[in-house]
């Protein structure tokens, strides 16, 4: 199946296919053969539009900070939107770690081993610290130090650090958080890293801000805290002018703080549709954090929907990928790119099956890997259960409502539950296109012209240069003096979700306490 690019947008691209007349397939489904897939096959006449792949994809989400180790686990950095975006960053105040020992889950063999650690030597303590060699051993040493010293500050904060990023156990991490204020309320750290977990994690947006306002009342200029409560305003309050005002005075305390630059940039792109504000940001941040996965999965997508630089936005996501083999939000970009772009239909099942294996409820994933089992390798029964398991997950993505229409409507031969998914999807939003299309050939089919036009005439009003529409509208039109048949086409796929990384939005920059 020959597919092409009809334009790539930064809310839905358009994909074009060429097929043999699918309303012929009613039974079950019949996968091709893998050396199939990838062949370009010239088809009959017949057109279809597949609004398909999520190719504005996702960014990754800002990302809030957390004072020291600038480290940037999966996890912390968000994964894509700009859903499949990075999210933007949130900063952790740092802990003085190897880069290495916060990504790793867990070790091999048993990491439990007792450590000889000099609680009073600070030095010391230190370098043991970093030269664990997993999560698991390194919890094991933070365990060690606070049975011989229960407020040891340093490490309550890092503790809480690592509980938050690496183990998700949000409630353990509150509890050092908490007993490191309650023995120094004027640590910066904690009040920053304590607010980006309530903020980002827990919903708890009033303490939140309260921890990040008593952070910059001791430190006004901490780039960290303002980088995060940047972020605060902008998604949280929807204040843009004042994140902005925040960034600016973090880039003005540490110009080369990469999650400020970052967050920056998305902000530039997405809300000041400035691309080429945010392409600067995104360089000074690639410079000061080569291995920054969010920043070169963003700046991968910019390259590919701004400049149509398909090699420079492959070469931007495989550095990505060396850096985060498990970056979801680039797993899922590369798989839309190689997909709709180099047509790649064997390399994007296996981003998409990557995707899936670290995250399995990525709704964006979940449909757009359903419409290519859909569309090229014809598995229609798992097409459908990946449109199922995508809805339970996001019940309201007009994307994954139209494309499972169309497979009810030209596979399934079954137009009622065909109808009912359009009605959903136009519930949730009136103008979009590829639905508005699918119901109109629907209509036509029932030999329902006068709704076939009333549906055709809002898609142009929303998108007045549609090809699909154009041509159909014509037809109806005609249809009367002609007696003509209706088109043996199939109408339009949706994309997946427009942004899917937009949904997840918002990740952390973990700081550590530095020993």
């Amino acid at each position: 199946m020959r597919r092409s690019f009809h334009r790539i947008r930064s809310s839905s691209s358009f994909r074009t296919f060429h097929s043999e007349n699918p309303m012929a397939r009613t039974g079950g489904s019949k996968a091709r053969k893998p050396e199939e897939r990838d062949q370009k096959v010239s088809f009959s006449h017949q057109f279809w539009v597949l609004v398909g792949i999520n190719v504005v994809l996702s960014y990754c989400r800002e990302t809030s900070g957390m004072e020291p180790c600038r480290l940037f686990p999966s996890g912390l950095r968000g994964t894509g939107v700009l859903t499949a975006i990075p999210s933007s960053c949130h900063g952790i105040a740092p802990l003085r770690l190897k880069r290495s020992s916060l990504r790793l889950r867990g070790g091999e063999g048993n990491s439990t081993e007792q450590i000889s650690l000099d609680v009073s030597n600070e030095t010391s303590l230190e370098h043991a610290f970093n030269s664990a060699k997993d999560c698991d051993a390194l919890e094991e040493m933070y365990k060690q130090v606070l049975e011989r010293n229960a407020s040891h500050i340093a490490t309550l904060h890092n503790y809480g650090n690592l509980l938050m990023r690496i183990r998700h156990d949000y409630q353990g991490a509150r509890k050092k958080y908490e007993k490191v204020i309650s023995l120094c309320p004027t640590h910066v750290s904690a009040l920053c890293n304590y607010g980006n977990m309530l903020h980002t994690h827990l919903g708890e947006y009033d303490q939140a801000e309260e921890m990040y306002m008593k952070a910059l009342a001791l430190e006004p200029n901490h780039s960290t805290t303002l980088c995060n409560y940047g972020l605060f305003l902008q998604n949280v309050r929807k204040n843009i002018t004042a994140a902005e005002t925040h960034y600016k005075k973090a880039l003005g305390a540490d110009r080369n703080h990469s999650t400020t630059l970052y967050n920056y940039a998305r902000l530039l792109q997405e809300c000041k549709r400035d691309p080429a504000a945010a392409e600067e940001l995104y360089r000074r941040a690639i410079q000061s954090d080569p291995e920054h996965s969010h920043v070169l999965c963003s700046y991968g997508l910019l390259r590919l929907v701004v400049h149509r630089d398909v090699d420079g936005a492959e070469e931007l996501y495989k550095r990505a990928l060396k850096s985060d083999p498990n970056h979801v939000a680039t797993l899922y970009n590369y798989g839309s790119l190689l997909e709709g772009v180099r047509q790649n239909f064997s390399g994007a099942e296996e981003m998409y099956k990557r995707v899936l294996s670290v995250d399995p409820n990525h709704s964006t994933t979940l449909s757009n890997y359903g419409g290519l089992l859909h569309t090229v390798i014809r598995d229609y029964d798992a097409a459908e259960r990946l449109y199922k398991r995508a809805l339970e997950h996001d019940a309201n993505s007009t994307a994954t409502l139209c494309n499972y229409g169309l497979l009810q409507q030209t596979v399934r031969a079954n137009f009622a539950i065909a109808q009912s998914l359009y009605l959903r999807s136009l519930a949730v939003d009136p103008g979009h296109v590829p639905t508005l299309c699918n119901y109109a050939y629907l209509s036509a089919t029932s030999q329902n012209y006068t709704k076939a036009e009333e549906l055709l005439v809002r898609a142009l009003d929303t998108e007045p240069t549609h090809e699909f529409a154009q041509h159909f509208l014509a037809w109806v039109r005609n249809k009367t003096s002609t007696g003509a048949q209706p088109p043996r086409a199939a109408p339009v796929q949706s994309e997946p979700g427009g942004n899917v990384s937009r949904a997840e939005n918002a990740t952390s920059n973990v700081e550590n306490q530095p020993m």
